[in-house]
């Protein structure tokens, strides 16, 4: 059957390593219980599950993702039905289970490790405090604030970029902001992008100087961490 996957899909590269080219991504969305595994070459749905909580209600969509750069462990947040808040989890992707370590207590919108596996989110403009990025106890979901972002308007979007050390952040879509950082998200740099096809939903860095991001119209693209013109690279069509 085909069908046009939702957008807001969020990235993360769950078949190779930060180092290494992407070749799998996974997509979820946060109207949507499902998950879904894709290619890179023609962006088309390999893998289809819904995953489970191994406590709790039942979920009703998940606003990020992120992979332990050393575990390899796959971290996802959760809307799940009855709790307040963001739930982060486990992703078992074999058997589609999610082990819920914890409530962030705020609307977050995307999630990152840096290369020695701290984890970072950032929470989105519905949240009680909004646009402002959090170091993230991966034991028990405690979150220690870092920095309020404050530029853009919907779409809160960071993500690692392993060979510079630089994390970046991705706002709204008229106009688009794109930011990097150190690793403790200080000394803010703009950077110039164009053509972006709409808001951004989530990144994740794919090597030689590039992001491969996708967008609210379910489009891919790639962006260089150096900042310049957004390409089109692929639409998310069948299942």
């Amino acid at each position: 059957m085909s069908y046009l996957i939702p957008a807001f899909l969020f990235l993360l590269c769950a078949f190779s390593s930060h180092s290494q080219p992407v070749t799998r991504v996974i997509g979820v969305s946060p109207s949507l219980d499902s998950i879904w595994v894709l290619d890179t070459v023609n962006f088309e749905v390999t893998r289809r599950l819904g995953p489970t909580p191994n406590s709790g209600g039942l979920f009703t969509g998940f606003n990020g993702l992120a992979v332990h750069p050393q575990t390899e462990e796959i971290y996802i947040l959760c809307k799940q039905n009855g709790v307040s808040g963001r739930m982060l989890g486990k992703l078992n992707l074999l058997t589609g289970v999610v082990t819920l370590i914890g409530n962030l207590n705020d609307n977050f919108a995307s999630i990152t490790f840096n290369a020695n596996g701290t984890l970072f989110g950032v929470t989105g403009d519905g949240a009680a405090i909004p646009e402002t990025v959090y170091r993230i106890n991966t034991a028990n979901a405690s979150k220690t604030l870092l920095q309020h972002l404050g530029n853009g308007v919907d779409g809160e979007v960071i993500s690692y970029c392993s060979v510079n050390n630089k994390m970046y952040h991705w706002s709204g879509s008229a106009p688009v902001v794109y930011e990097r950082f150190d690793t403790s998200f200080a000394g803010g740099q703009n950077l110039p992008v164009s053509n972006t096809d709409g808001e951004t939903s989530g990144a994740i860095y794919k090597g030689r100087g590039k992001f491969l991001i996708s967008n609210i119209n379910s489009h891919f693209g790639v962006v260089d961490t150096a900042g310049g013109a957004y390409m089109q690279v692929g639409l998310v069509l069948r299942s």
